[in-house]
């Protein structure tokens, strides 16, 4: 079952729960950007899920020359989704708050927290 939490939620343990798989999905990151120096990883398949990652700071439409800068304001909060064969973890936070919008619970957490343990530092 899904649930979308917000901060404010009573539910506390599932933000909290939500948090490590992100903090997880962080580490991944880092160590795929170690990997290949200079690169802002923005997606990454790591095991059986995909992990795709929003900074702000890199949403910004880069300017060019004679051309008028896009009007839409870029997202000021930083993203991430993890996605098995469905859809699992869907979330977004700045300084703060954090927001889940989905949040499938199971088996694939513990499986998830085991890909971005330090004894996994094998190059995919």
């Amino acid at each position: 079952m899904a649930v979308g939490v917000t901060t404010n939620s009573h539910d506390k343990k599932t933000v909290a729960r939500a948090v490590s798989l992100r903090d997880a999905a962080l580490e991944i990151r880092t160590l795929m950007q170690e990997w290949q120096p200079g690169v802002c990883v923005s997606s990454v398949q790591r095991g059986p899920f995909r992990i795709r990652y929003r900074d702000p700071a890199t949403d910004a439409v880069a300017k060019r020359p004679n051309r008028r800068p896009a009007r839409k304001e870029p997202r000021r909060s930083f993203g991430l989704e993890i996605v098995g064969p469905e859809p699992l973890l869907r979330t977004e936070w700045d300084k703060d708050a954090v927001v889940l919008t989905l949040f499938e619970r199971g088996h694939w957490e513990s499986e998830f927290l085991r890909l971005a343990s330090p004894t996994r530092r094998v190059k995919p």
